[in-house]
């Protein structure tokens, strides 16, 4: 049934004519894109993997396909003609990975080029007033709505159905609905009326019906619509945002797109109206339902429309949610919509369906902290997962997202933890200093393009010294001298960017990522958590008191609380507000004075904390000096803004006397820390001990034991905000450069020593391989009887050739192995042996010196093992590592 794609060909799919109750047939044919051929494109949900499967005929064979789309195939045939679409289940061979990875890839052209996106919303129940809802076997003609005056009759219809029976026209009563019919009626009705207190079913003359039978049901069909799965499906978004013309199938109506929108943006803007919100709570629900999720798709296609950038970070948190019968979908399905690139220009990342569902959650994290320079990916509830196969720094898109956590994670965009650091990423497939060089070649670009060019014949250090404007960098050289290697200057460019802060780099070893960060503190006490916005005024109180216990029973090793009063209020609202829409226009931004001082008022309004002397004496004093004559009331924006602050998170102070509201997960004994990259601080917990390189791209000098940590979340802590935690990190990074340096140097020593040993050892077997065969006996007898020149005399160099044993490399000539013997044997004071003994014992002789190279290998190795050991102590005991390893 399917032959192999040529580059930019596609999949067409002819549905020949037929009545409803005949077979599906359909033709697949190729076609190439670039010759623009014609057809739409179907949306649709395709059903469980596993559920049951109808027959269609394909190319004239029997092919099974679920039972959705053989529904979808039968509402869009037509009786008479035959229509050309492009439907993934059957354009796409579902069962080659490379071709379902490059169609993938191409899908977003595909629909942007489609003459028209239909979208089958399935079929909906028809209700009659006796029971319950029934499913008819056979469609009834198709209703087409338009949005606009062309469906008078059936909205007149409609509109008289709501109204009290003695006040219509005509008092037949309607004996059954159709749920499709209905809503769209109700869909109509709201696209084409600005003003909806003036009209049935929302005028006063209806509200003595919005009781009856027909209006709960009109309602119950716009709920049963908006539960169609095609709703929650995560490839609909590209489906639905690329192309230009849209219509909607729904059982047996149909209607175009705008007609939605119109519909929603009108119900928005009626929603505060005193009659609209006072309609019923379970039909103003189902219509703000209605509008958001419609709302959404149309903000993202007036985006798309307007060419503006669309990161795949915000889609990924703004649709994850939606479901996906594969997991990776929850990624590929929305990449055609991602505008962002890598620094280098290239797309973030490609579908590749041969890569399983993990590999591509954590290539997704690591590339989108390549593409941002930030860590934003890794703040939100982390620990949200479904799978266990994952890293604790890897998003799992296929659990359910809490929307308040999703706006908290967008929240911390407003925060400058890092100092606007740039982090990139170096992935463990990557040459060591793959980045380094990307970064270069960048600058080399930029000053080009400004008019200034390298000089020709530069040396490595002098082109780089140029590149930088500085040769600062050489100061970072770990091994001494002045002739450098690209490789050392690289590496030295590298440590240079890092501590000056232009530049870190967040390393991948397998699952474990080496993070730059600082150490600020281990969790020393935590207060309840939140998991509910009814009970604020306890919260507060409860929080109160665990500040007043840490303030009364800290040890000398714990530090007093840093700016308390402040630290209290501002965690209290994560120093966070939401104001109105038409404050500013802003959705969020860092609290104002006028807003704390609320918070200060609301805390006297609940009767004040049971903290500290010192923290009821400020917040009194606060208040005094805010509140004159009147309460200040606090606003239900900051009210908000606190909601979203405390919800599932907790109070928590460390030992060195930060504040702050952190994962609901969070324990004792826990650790701050500020990662290079994070717009907010970072919860980890100590978990698990891997290996990992002694030294950074060094990784055959050795792996020593760490201590790697589990991230729990990001959180709010005064005085860390905006980049304070960062002062010392020049020192702290030049320290730990001038330690690894000392590491770098003793680790060398021995490595190399290991490594001469080793190279003895191995050309030793060698030796011993070539002794052993008849070809080298019989050409040390004819050396012997006539010499060097008789061998050659004898044409032995040309035409006797002998194999190097279990090495894998090409023959070699008599000569060549004559010379390597020769060196290893001077080397090991063979030769006089060699050259007056019988081969035997030279043979003899020589295992035993190899035996003798095993057991210093093993010594010298033994020695490195220790000097490792002694290093890794050393690096233990460091008072302040500028890096920490999460797995």
């Amino acid at each position: 049934m399917y032959f192999p794609l040529h580059t930019q060909e596609i999949r067409l799919v002819d549905i020949l004519p037929g009545a409803w109750k005949d077979e599906v047939q359909c033709i697949l044919r190729h076609a190439s894109v670039s010759n623009n051929p014609s057809y739409k494109a179907l949306s649709y949900v395709w059903g469980a993997a596993k559920a049951t499967r109808r027959s269609i005929i394909v190319n004239g064979n029997t092919h099974l396909v679920t039972v959705n789309l053989e529904h979808a195939l039968r509402r869009i045939r037509q009786p008479d003609t035959m229509r050309t679409f492009w439907i993934d289940a059957l354009s796409i061979n579902q069962d080659d990975n490379e071709e379902r990875s490059t169609q993938v890839g191409m899908m977003r052209n595909i629909y942007a080029r489609a003459s028209e996106v239909v979208i089958y919303l399935g079929d909906a129940p028809h209700h009659e007033f006796a029971g319950g809802p029934t499913k008819k076997q056979y469609p009834s003609a198709l209703s087409v709505f338009h949005g606009d005056s062309r469906d008078e009759k059936v909205i007149s219809e409609f509109q008289s159905h709501c109204l009290p029976e003695d006040t219509r026209k005509d008092s037949a009563s309607k004996k059954k609905l159709n749920y499709a019919h209905e809503v769209c009626c109700l869909i109509s009705l709201l696209a084409q009326t600005s003003d909806l207190e003036n009209v049935p079913p929302f005028d006063v003359e209806s509200r003595p019906r919005l009781d009856s039978f027909y209006q709960r049901n009109v309602f119950e069909a716009l709920r049963y619509l908006m539960r169609s799965s095609w709703w929650n499906r995560i490839w609909v978004i590209q489906e639905i945002v690329v192309p230009q013309n849209i219509i909607l199938h729904y059982d047996t109506t149909t209607a175009p797109w705008d007609m939605f929108v119109k519909a929603a943006q009108n119900c928005t803007k009626n929603s505060f109206t005193p009659r609209i919100s006072s309609f019923p709570r379970e039909y103003s629900d189902v219509l703000s339902f209605f509008s958001r999720i419609v709302l959404d798709i149309y903000h993202l296609r007036c985006q798309w429309g307007k060419a503006e950038t669309t990161t795949l970070l915000s889609l990924l948190r703004q649709f994850s949610n939606r479901k996906a019968s594969d997991d990776r979908d929850k990624v590929y399905a929305l990449l055609g919509l991602v505008t962002e690139t890598t620094a280098s220009g290239s797309q973030i990342i490609s579908p590749d369906y041969s890569l399983d569902t993990v590999t591509v959650f954590k290539n997704t994290v690591l590339s989108i902290i390549e593409s941002t320079g930030s860590l934003s990916i890794l703040t939100g509830d982390l620990g949200r997962k479904n799978r266990q196969d994952l890293p604790s720094w890897a998003v799992d898109w296929s659990a359910t997202s809490d929307d308040v956590d999703r706006r908290r994670a967008e929240d911390t965009e407003m925060y400058n933890a890092s100092a606007g650091k740039i982090v990139r990423t170096q992935r463990y497939h990557e040459p060591p200093y793959a980045g380094v060089s990307k970064y270069l070649e960048q600058l080399e670009t930029e000053l080009e393009s400004a008019g200034r060019s390298v000089p020709s014949n530069s040396s490595y250090r002098e082109k780089y010294t140029f590149l930088l404007s500085s040769a600062e960098w050489e100061k970072y050289c770990v091994i001494p001298g002045t002739q450098r290697s690209e490789w050392e200057c690289l590496e030295a460019i590298q440590n240079y960017l890092a501590i000056e802060g232009r530049l870190v780099w967040l390393r991948e070893v397998k699952d474990v990522l080496d993070c730059p960060g600082l150490y600020k503190g281990k969790v020393v006490m935590i207060g309840k958590p939140s998991f509910s916005n009814d009970d604020l005024d306890f919260l507060v109180r409860a929080w109160g008191s665990t500040v007043s216990f840490y303030t009364e029973n800290m040890n000398n090793s714990h530090v007093p609380i840093k700016r308390l009063d402040e630290s209290f209020v501002k965690a209290l609202c994560a120093d966070i507000a939401h104001p109105d829409s038409h404050i500013g226009g802003s959705k969020r931004r860092r609290a104002t004075k006028t807003e704390l001082e609320e918070i200060v008022s609301w805390i006297w309004q609940l009767g004040g904390v049971p903290g500290p002397v010192e923290l009821w004496e400020r917040l009194s004093h606060q208040h005094s000096l805010s509140v004159s004559t009147e309460i200040r009331k606090i606003s239900p924006s900051m009210l908000a803004s606190i909601q979203t602050a405390t919800f599932k998170r907790r109070l928590f102070i460390t030992n060195t006397g930060f504040l702050g509201i952190g994962p609901a997960g969070l324990q004792t004994g826990d650790n701050l820390y500020l990662l290079l990259g994070g717009t907010a601080p970072f919860i980890l917990r100590e978990a698990s001990i891997r290996k990992v390189p002694l030294i950074a791209n060094r990784p055959v000098l050795g792996s020593v034991e760490r201590v790697c940590s589990e991230i729990i979340g990001d959180c709010y802590v005064h005085g860390l905000m905006d980049g304070e935690g960062l002062g010392l990190w020049k020192d702290a990074a030049t320290k730990s450069f001038e330690h690894s340096k000392e590491q770098l140097h003793t680790s060398l020593s021995g490595f190399q020593q290991c490594r001469a040993i080793e190279e003895e050892t191995i050309q030793g077997r060698k030796v011993i391989s070539i002794i052993k065969t008849p070809e080298f006996e019989s050409w040390l007898d004819t050396l012997r009887s006539t010499g060097e020149a008789g061998v050659e005399e004898a044409g032995l160099e040309k035409r006797n050739v002998v194999s190097m044993a279990g090495t894998g490399k090409p023959r070699r000539s008599v000569r060549q192995i004559d010379d390597e013997i020769r060196e290893w044997l001077l080397r090991q004071e063979l030769m006089t042996w060699f050259e007056t003994i019988d081969i035997q014992d030279c043979f003899r002789m020589a295992k035993e010196i190899v035996k003798k190279l095993e057991e210093d290998l093993k010594l010298a190795k033994k020695k490195l093992d220790h000097s490792t050991v002694e290093l890794q102590k050393m690096d233990l005991e460091s008072e302040d590592s500028t890096h920490v390893f999460i797995v």
